[in-house]
C-alpha cells in the first residue's frame, strides 16, 4: 500500500519541479533579450567577458544612438539584468569600471550622462562599512575618491545620491540631507 503512495507523489513532485524550471526561468524580462539574472550572485560572477574600460564608453554611445538595449544586446551580451522599484539596470564589467544604464518599468532606456553611468569600481565594500549616518560627504569622498557627486555643483535637478560599486560585487547607495551629511547607506549585491 505504501508504494501505490510513493511513486504518485514522486511523479506530481518532479511535474512540479520541472514546471518551475521550464517557466520560471526561461522567460526574459518584459521588453528585454534576457531573463532578470540570479539575484544572489554578484555582477562578477555572472559576467562571461569583462571589457577594457574604453569598451564600456563604445556601448554607452551605441545606447545613446540606437536608444534600444535589443540593438546593444546583439553586439555586447547583457549577462547582468537586474529589477529595483524603479525600473531595471543592466550592468556592464569593465576592467577598473562599470557601466550601468537604467530604464524604466516599461524597459525605456533613462538617460543619463557617462559620467553617471559609468563609474569606477572601489576595492570593496568595507571601505563604506566605516561610514555612518551623520558623517559628512568628506568621509565618502575619501572612501570612494573618484565617485560622481553633481549635486555639489549643482542641487537643481540632482538627487542627493551617490552610487558605489566594489570590486567584491557590492553596490552601495548613499543618501544625504541637505547639509550634505549622510542620511543612509543601503547595500545589494551588484
Amino acid at each position: 500500500m505504501k508504494k501505490s503512495i510513493v511513486l504518485p507523489a514522486l511523479l506530481l513532485s518532479m511535474m512540479i519541479l520541472l514546471s518551475v524550471i521550464l517557466c520560471g526561468c526561461s522567460q526574459n524580462a518584459p521588453g528585454f533579450p534576457v531573463a532578470l539574472s540570479d539575484p544572489g550572485r554578484s555582477m562578477y560572477e555572472l559576467t562571461e567577458e569583462s571589457y577594457k574600460d574604453s569598451q564600456l564608453v563604445e556601448i554607452y554611445n551605441l545606447m545613446a544612438s540606437s536608444k534600444d538595449i535589443n540593438d546593444v544586446n546583439k553586439k555586447y551580451a547583457i549577462t547582468c539584468l537586474r529589477q529595483d522599484d524603479d525600473g531595471y539596470h543592466v550592468i556592464y564589467v569593465g576592467n577598473n569600471q562599470v557601466l550601468t544604464l537604467y530604464f524604466d518599468k516599461d524597459a525605456n532606456w533613462i538617460e543619463r550622462s557617462k559620467l553617471e553611468s559609468i563609474r569606477y569600481t572601489v576595492l570593496t565594500r568595507a571601505y563604506f562599512d566605516k561610514l555612518g549616518v551623520g558623517d559628512p560627504i568628506a568621509k565618502v569622498q575619501y572612501a570612494d575618491p573618484t565617485c560622481y557627486l553633481p549635486f555639489l555643483l549643482d542641487r537643481e535637478g540632482h538627487e542627493l545620491v551617490s552610487d558605489h560599486y566594489s570590486q567584491d560585487g557590492y553596490h552601495t547607495r548613499i543618501t544625504y540631507d541637505g547639509d550634505l551629511k549622510i542620511k543612509s547607506i543601503d547595500y545589494d549585491i551588484a
